[in-house]
């Protein structure tokens, strides 16, 4: 905590602030991690892996995107490019650690 803390004071002498950005840089990677072992777990649970569980819930997803009522999750599901969580993750913590050096 105190190499934390010496890191974050080179960005301001107020120590309120400095534990605060550690904080938040903690919140979000446990929320992170929370995520991706709640994952795991549900593929310990089922036995399926992420592939069985997207054919699984395609039929479904489908029914969903056929109907239109749901044009921005439409556009999620065809458009986006799938992420690892290795990419999700950096692209997260990229951006709060961007924010706190224009803080």
């Amino acid at each position: 905590m105190d190499y934390a803390l010496a890191v974050a004071e080179s960005l301001t002498a107020d120590p309120t602030w400095a534990a605060n950005v550690i904080g938040l840089i903690g919140d979000y990677v446990l929320g992170a991690v929370s995520r991706e072992l709640a994952e795991l777990e549900a593929q310990r649970r089922t036995g399926q892996n992420e592939d069985e569980w997207r054919a699984s819930v395609a039929p479904y997803i489908r029914e969903v995107v056929e109907s239109g009522a749901y044009p921005h999750f439409t556009r999620g599901v065809v458009e986006a490019r799938d992420q690892s969580f290795t990419e999700q993750f950096t692209f997260g913590l990229e951006r709060i650690l961007n924010g706190i050096s224009t803080d």
